[in-house]
């Protein structure tokens, strides 16, 4: 998401990604996931942060204020991201629980 906007990424990367890390493993939702949140925190990092562009236009603000406004929000999605990334159970207990289970 650093240098790529999400949409673009998300459809170029994700069928390529996606057999690649199945094969190794990995819970596909816990990857859309981990792989959307990411992406999104590209949104709103520079050079390509699309929507700091967006808010430096509508706060009238330069992107050195914005970004500097923004690092401690910067830091708690770097904090959630590990926590993420160092417990994936967080992210599918939920899909578990709906799963049907057959016997």
């Amino acid at each position: 998401g650093f240098v790529m906007d999400l949409t673009p990424a998300m459809v170029i990367m994700a069928p390529m990604l996606t057999p690649i890390v199945t094969s190794v493993g990995v819970d596909p939702v816990y990857f859309g996931v981990l792989m959307s949140f990411i992406l999104g925190i590209g949104l709103l990092t520079p050079p390509v942060g699309t929507c700091l562009y967006v808010g430096c236009g509508v706060g009238r603000v330069s992107m050195e204020q914005l970004v500097r406004a923004m690092l401690p929000y910067y830091a708690a999605l770097l904090v959630v991201l590990l926590v993420l990334i160092a417990f994936p159970g967080i992210v599918t207990w939920l899909p578990d629980m709906a799963a049907v289970r057959g016997n």
